[in-house]
């Protein structure tokens, strides 16, 4: 993985060079010092504390944003439940790479460089995006409410947690989480979660060689009654832990395990803190494994006893920075839109619409590194904007399609699968479940082929945007998304045959055309209009505005004059008349569904990507997402407007450019 450019932003540099000159302390205005940055919905509930935001020069002598180095021990929780981000937070220690991307070196209290402001970076969605916070923190009678280090007077935690919480908009938004959500925000990459009340085969092999490549994992116990509440093994209840080691001693696997309490509360059944199991091992063996009997909240056990004990394990599957690293996996990646009544299917309950969602194919060509035969394709799907905003997580999951010998019969636009595949063949796997977490991240073991994968939510017509991610962990042909081609064919000069004008059309426009157009003949865009007008009289009740007029405009008048003369208005009138002709077949009640519209675009010979199409009907389509025939007309003439240009230019234009281009313009 190519390392991202974290260097310090435009922003951050105004901000630090600011207030060094004037000697000020930087006070973020995005995350203001009060109690709605703590809980927007109940502010009241912290004011009655007497909660007062200090910074660390004001409860520490001599405060450092880390005091030696960055450990486990640094994290202490505080009052708010967010021991799943702490759990994150402490197995970040055990990396340094992701932690000096998340934590970028070279700030902190010292004299020249501190200016009340620090940046953290965190992966939102394929790209790494810049924090920036000033040092206020929430205390109470001088000490810190929330997260805090052991050390004293060490503050990189506890400004870590805050910069989190201002990515969600508040620090209740923390409140309740997975431990892979963290992960994945700290590392980019994909954190599986492994249910242990059926643990996999070969579980504690997988959690072995995840170690030994330093991936970042977690886990914890479900709470089926008081929330953290301590179990008589000295468990806790509805916890998050993180995973801080793997090893056999004397032939038996074991497992340690943190929690971020960081006191007493440990596991105390065989191979805890100095129960008789250690005994039998030597004390060279037991320094090389980091055994010590401190009450810190770090302990062994039996892996058997892991998997009945805890609930699940957190794998985070992450890639490094260094190219000249084993990497360990493929990864593509992939951003898709659940637009209503265009790519918003719902699950294989919905046989009528599931072929519309989003389609992502890989070809698994490679088995693993391993006499099975098999490959092994990880499907991550992540909701966004599913953590501290209003709007609650979608219930979303994923079919998987074997591509079968027939399926020549069952593609659209010679690419995309239509309905009737996914009718006639069975799926070779799917997401254990549909559920409104922002993610869900899958493993499965599949014979090399080529397969597609269908994300959805569970039902039609939820709109949301997700990013799916494939990763193998040998090569593959990946990343591709099944879409309708982007294109347009010759089709203008159907409307230019001027020695077939129909007389008597002539005969009746031409008068009104020379009255608008004046002594110089010809007509600009408020005269088209005004044409417009009265040609769609015929044709639908509703009448087009000068939006609709600027499209075709720019469609007909191939010199860029912003006139048209008559011959090309002709040309416009043919290319009118057909759209007419081919909306009606297509509407019901002079409105036509995006479905429909898909349709009559590719009799107009115009094709596009589901996506851009679902950015067409968000801007034209009424609350039932029906698009009106000036509208259409509006569409056709704006995308070969734009993809006509793209396909003369000799140079060619990359695929993305007309996305954009085409995006940009349905818009307006």
């Amino acid at each position: 993985m190519k390392r991202p450019n974290l260097s310090e932003s435009k922003r951050f540099k105004q901000i630090k060079h600011h207030h060094l000159k004037n000697r000020t302390l930087f006070e973020d205005p995005e995350f203001p010092a009060d109690s709605k940055s703590i809980d927007p919905g109940n502010p009241g509930k912290y004011d009655k504390y007497g909660i007062e935001w200090l910074r660390p020069v004001e409860l520490f002598e001599h405060p450092a944003m880390f005091v030696d180095e960055a450990s486990q021990l640094d994290i202490c929780q505080g009052m708010l439940g967010d021991c799943w981000l702490l759990a994150s937070i402490a197995s970040l220690t055990h990396d340094k790479e992701h932690l000096n991307m998340v934590v970028p070196p070279d700030q902190g209290f010292e004299r020249g460089q501190y200016c009340g402001a620090f940046r953290f970076c965190f992966w939102q969605f394929g790209e790494w995006m810049e924090v920036i916070i000033d040092d206020r923190l929430p205390t109470y009678n001088g000490k810190l409410i929330f997260v805090h280090s052991a050390d004293h007077g060490e503050m990189w935690s506890a400004l870590l947690e805050k910069a989190y919480a201002k990515l969600f908009k508040s620090y209740e938004s923390l409140k309740g989480g997975q431990i892979g959500e963290a992960l994945v925000d700290f590392t980019g990459g994909i954190a599986e979660d492994i249910k242990l009340d059926k643990p996999p085969p070969n579980l504690y092999k997988r959690v072995k060689k995840a170690h030994d490549r330093k991936y970042l994992m977690g886990c914890s116990v479900d709470a089926t009654g008081v929330v953290e509440e301590k179990m008589d093994n000295g468990l806790v209840k509805g916890h998050a832990y993180s995973v801080t080691g793997v090893s056999t001693v004397n032939g038996t696997d074991l497992i340690r395990v943190r929690n971020p309490w960081g006191n007493e509360r440990e596991w105390n059944g065989p191979w805890s803190d100095g129960s008789d199991e250690w005994n039998q091992v030597s004390r060279r063996e037991k320094e090389a494994l980091g055994v010590t009997y401190d009450h810190d909240g770090e302990f062994w056990m039996a892996f058997d006893d892991f998997t009945r004990e805890f609930s699940r394990i957190t794998i985070c599957h992450k890639a490094s920075f260094d190219s000249d690293s084993n990497t360990h996996f493929n990864v593509s990646e992939n951003e898709g839109s659940w637009v209503k009544r265009v790519t918003a299917g719902g699950c294989r309950n919905f046989p009528e619409t599931f072929g519309t969602n989003p389609q992502y194919r890989v070809i698994l060509t490679d088995t693993d590194d391993d006499d099975d035969d098999v490959c092994t394709l990880t499907v991550s799907l992540m909701q966004k904007n599913s953590r501290g905003f209003s709007n609650s997580a979608l219930t979303i999951g994923f079919m998987i399609y074997p591509i079968a010998e027939d399926v020549n019969k069952y593609l659209e636009d010679g690419n995309r699968l239509i309905k009737d595949y996914f009718l006639y063949h069975k799926s070779c796997g799917r997401s254990a479940s549909f559920v409104n977490s922002r993610e869900i991240v899958q493993t499965f073991t599949l014979p090399p082929g080529e397969y597609v994968i269908v994300p959805s939510t569970y039902k039609p017509n939820e709109e949301g945007d997700f990013f799916v991610r494939l990763l193998t962990e040998t090569s593959a042909n990946q990343g591709s998304e099944l879409k309708n081609q982007i294109d347009v064919d010759d089709h203008m000069d159907s409307y230019t045959d001027y020695d077939n004008e129909d007389p008597e059309m002539v005969r009746r426009l031409r008068p009104t055309f020379d009255q608008l157009a004046g002594e110089d003949r010809f007509i600009c865009t408020t005269e088209l209009l005004t044409l417009l007008e009265f040609i769609s009289a015929d044709v639908s009740e509703e009448k087009p505005d000068i939006s609709h007029a600027y499209a075709l405009m720019a469609l007909f008048d191939k010199d860029n004059s912003g006139k048209l003369d008559f011959h090309e208005f002709m040309k416009l009138y043919r290319y009118f008349v057909t759209c007419s002709e081919v909306f009606k077949k297509h509407s019901e009640d002079g409105k036509a569904s995006p479905l429909e519209l898909d349709k009559a675009l590719q009799i107009m010979h115009v094709r596009l990507p589901r996506k851009i199409l679902g950015i067409a009907v968000n801007r034209y389509g009424d609350e039932e997402s029906n698009i009106s025939f000036s509208d259409f007309m509006a569409i056709t003439s704006k995308a070969k407007s734009i993809i006509g240009t793209c396909q003369e230019d000799s140079s060619g234009v990359p695929l993305k450019v007309i996305e954009k281009l085409l995006m940009a313009t349905l818009i307006m």
